[in-house]
């Protein structure tokens, strides 16, 4: 993060059966890699990308920021980084390189790759879709 962002905010909300937030544990481990608490915004909104985009975007319209970098594992990054785009933010991609979603198989890249096309297809006429069940 040296020399990269100024402000860290992470999204989700807490699901069904979830002993955390996303947005708090990714606050957690920013702080504990030297991220200074005044500089983290955890938004805890968005049950799936698109929802969550929307609400990191109202955050970043508000503090007038118009550029992100988006972490996530490596077969999200491509549909993330449209979202962002598609709502008005100069967007680059950071893929993590450890955890769940790191080296996902060919059934997570088949997922990926159906939801950014159903993204790019009927989401954009207004059909709501989510990338969770």
């Amino acid at each position: 993060t040296q020399g990269v962002s100024s402000a860290a905010s992470d999204v989700y909300k807490r699901q069904p059966g979830d002993r955390t937030t996303e947005a708090a544990a990714s606050r957690t481990w920013l702080i504990n890699n030297g991220i200074s608490k005044k500089n983290i915004l955890a938004i805890a909104k968005g049950r799936d990308t698109l929802s969550s985009t929307k609400a990191y975007v109202e955050q970043m319209r508000k503090a007038k920021f118009s550029s992100v970098v988006i972490v996530t594992d490596p077969y999200h990054c491509y549909r993330a980084v449209k979202m962002a785009k598609d709502h008005g933010l100069k967007a680059t991609c950071s893929a993590v390189k450890s955890g769940p979603a790191a080296n996902s198989g060919i059934k997570y890249l088949a997922r990926e790759t159906g939801a950014y096309l159903a993204y790019v297809t009927v989401g954009r006429l207004g059909i709501k879709l989510s990338d969770r069940g």
